[in-house]
Protein backbone atom coordinates (compact mmCIF):
# COMPACT_ATOMS: atom_id res chain seq x y z
CA UNK A 1 0.00 0.00 0.00
CA UNK A 2 2.82 2.34 1.08
CA UNK A 3 5.11 1.58 -2.28
CA UNK A 4 6.95 -1.40 -0.56
CA UNK A 5 6.98 -3.13 -3.55
CA UNK A 6 9.19 -3.70 -6.53
CA UNK A 7 7.88 -0.96 -8.60
CA UNK A 8 7.76 1.18 -5.37
CA UNK A 9 4.50 1.83 -6.94
CA UNK A 10 2.26 3.18 -3.34
CA UNK A 11 -1.43 2.16 -3.42
CA UNK A 12 -5.02 3.15 -2.81
CA UNK A 13 -6.36 1.77 -0.02
CA UNK A 14 -9.36 -0.50 -0.77
CA UNK A 15 -11.81 -2.04 0.96
CA UNK A 16 -12.90 -4.56 2.54
CA UNK A 17 -10.18 -5.76 4.98
CA UNK A 18 -10.79 -9.45 4.63
CA UNK A 19 -9.46 -11.24 8.11
CA UNK A 20 -9.59 -14.75 8.76
CA UNK A 21 -10.48 -15.88 12.40
CA UNK A 22 -9.74 -18.53 14.46
CA UNK A 23 -13.52 -20.16 16.63
CA UNK A 24 -12.15 -18.03 19.10
CA UNK A 25 -12.21 -14.95 17.22
CA UNK A 26 -8.88 -14.27 17.28
CA UNK A 27 -7.49 -13.48 13.18
CA UNK A 28 -4.70 -15.49 11.83
CA UNK A 29 -4.63 -13.41 8.62
CA UNK A 30 -5.08 -10.36 6.98
CA UNK A 31 -6.12 -9.55 3.48
CA UNK A 32 -6.49 -6.92 0.77
CA UNK A 33 -8.05 -6.33 -1.93
CA UNK A 34 -6.02 -4.77 -5.05
CA UNK A 35 -7.38 -1.87 -6.79
CA UNK A 36 -9.02 -3.19 -10.01
CA UNK A 37 -6.56 -2.07 -12.26
CA UNK A 38 -3.96 -4.83 -11.17
CA UNK A 39 -4.45 -8.28 -12.25
CA UNK A 40 -2.51 -11.19 -10.41
CA UNK A 41 0.64 -10.85 -13.13
CA UNK A 42 0.49 -6.93 -13.51
CA UNK A 43 0.47 -6.27 -9.67
CA UNK A 44 3.75 -4.98 -8.21
CA UNK A 45 5.58 -7.70 -5.62
CA UNK A 46 6.15 -7.38 -2.77
CA UNK A 47 9.17 -6.66 -1.27
CA UNK A 48 9.15 -9.07 1.93
CA UNK A 49 8.13 -12.28 1.53
CA UNK A 50 5.66 -12.08 4.72
CA UNK A 51 3.22 -10.43 2.27
CA UNK A 52 2.25 -12.89 -1.37
CA UNK A 53 -0.19 -12.12 -4.02
CA UNK A 54 -2.81 -14.67 -4.59
CA UNK A 55 -6.06 -14.64 -6.61
CA UNK A 56 -9.36 -15.98 -4.83
CA UNK A 57 -11.77 -18.01 -6.27
CA UNK A 58 -15.44 -17.63 -6.07
CA UNK A 59 -16.80 -19.67 -2.86
CA UNK A 60 -20.92 -19.32 -1.54
CA UNK A 61 -20.69 -18.15 1.88
CA UNK A 62 -23.77 -17.13 4.36
CA UNK A 63 -23.40 -13.71 5.71
CA UNK A 64 -24.56 -11.54 8.54
CA UNK A 65 -24.08 -7.57 8.55
CA UNK A 66 -22.79 -5.72 11.68
CA UNK A 67 -22.58 -2.32 12.64
CA UNK A 68 -20.07 -0.93 15.31
CA UNK A 69 -15.81 -2.40 16.20
CA UNK A 70 -15.15 -6.11 14.93
CA UNK A 71 -13.89 -7.20 18.05
CA UNK A 72 -12.98 -10.50 18.60
CA UNK A 73 -16.25 -10.96 21.16
CA UNK A 74 -18.41 -9.20 18.70
CA UNK A 75 -17.13 -11.56 15.69
CA UNK A 76 -17.37 -14.65 17.98
CA UNK A 77 -20.92 -13.27 18.50
CA UNK A 78 -22.14 -12.91 14.87
CA UNK A 79 -20.69 -15.91 13.84
CA UNK A 80 -22.92 -18.03 16.59
CA UNK A 81 -26.04 -15.68 15.43
CA UNK A 82 -25.13 -16.69 11.66
CA UNK A 83 -25.06 -20.36 12.45
CA UNK A 84 -27.76 -20.37 14.24
CA UNK A 85 -29.75 -18.97 11.31
CA UNK A 86 -28.24 -21.33 9.13
CA UNK A 87 -29.79 -24.23 11.16
CA UNK A 88 -33.28 -22.42 10.95
CA UNK A 89 -32.84 -22.09 7.78
CA UNK A 90 -32.15 -26.15 7.29
CA UNK A 91 -28.46 -26.11 7.18
CA UNK A 92 -26.33 -29.05 8.22
CA UNK A 93 -23.00 -28.47 9.31
CA UNK A 94 -20.41 -31.42 9.49
CA UNK A 95 -18.74 -30.89 12.56
CA UNK A 96 -15.73 -33.03 11.85
CA UNK A 97 -14.71 -30.36 9.70
CA UNK A 98 -13.15 -26.79 10.19
CA UNK A 99 -15.39 -24.21 10.01
CA UNK A 100 -13.80 -21.59 7.89
CA UNK A 101 -14.66 -17.85 9.21
CA UNK A 102 -13.85 -14.24 7.46
CA UNK A 103 -14.15 -10.82 9.08
CA UNK A 104 -14.87 -7.74 6.12
CA UNK A 105 -14.63 -4.14 7.48
CA UNK A 106 -15.46 -1.99 5.18
CA UNK A 107 -14.84 1.59 6.65
CA UNK A 108 -11.56 3.96 8.14
CA UNK A 109 -10.16 3.13 11.53
CA UNK A 110 -11.70 6.83 12.55
CA UNK A 111 -15.36 6.15 11.31
CA UNK A 112 -17.83 6.64 14.24
CA UNK A 113 -18.91 3.00 15.13
CA UNK A 114 -22.57 3.65 14.52
CA UNK A 115 -22.10 4.23 10.63
CA UNK A 116 -19.34 1.45 10.67
CA UNK A 117 -20.34 -1.83 8.39
CA UNK A 118 -18.32 -4.90 8.96
CA UNK A 119 -19.75 -8.75 8.00
CA UNK A 120 -19.02 -12.56 9.16
CA UNK A 121 -19.02 -14.76 6.28
CA UNK A 122 -18.77 -18.87 6.89
CA UNK A 123 -17.93 -20.32 4.07
CA UNK A 124 -20.36 -22.90 3.00
CA UNK A 125 -18.46 -25.57 1.70
CA UNK A 126 -17.96 -29.80 1.61
CA UNK A 127 -18.70 -29.67 5.59
CA UNK A 128 -22.19 -28.30 4.90
CA UNK A 129 -25.24 -29.90 3.59
CA UNK A 130 -27.86 -27.59 2.27
CA UNK A 131 -31.62 -27.68 2.82
CA UNK A 132 -33.72 -29.94 0.61
CA UNK A 133 -36.36 -27.88 -1.12
CA UNK A 134 -39.55 -29.31 -2.45
CA UNK A 135 -38.66 -31.63 -5.52
CA UNK A 136 -35.48 -32.63 -3.36
CA UNK A 137 -33.18 -30.08 -4.90
CA UNK A 138 -31.04 -28.10 -2.34
CA UNK A 139 -31.54 -24.27 -2.37
CA UNK A 140 -29.57 -21.73 -0.57
CA UNK A 141 -30.75 -19.79 2.90
CA UNK A 142 -30.44 -16.29 3.01
CA UNK A 143 -29.81 -15.57 6.89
Amino acid sequence: LFGENTAGEAMAMTTPVITTVREDGDSTSMSFVLPSKYGLETAPRPKTSDISLEEVPPVTVAAIEFPGFATKEEVVRQRETLLRGLQAKGWVRDESTALSVTVLQYNAPYTLPTVRRNEVLIKLDEGWIAPAAEGGDAVGAVV
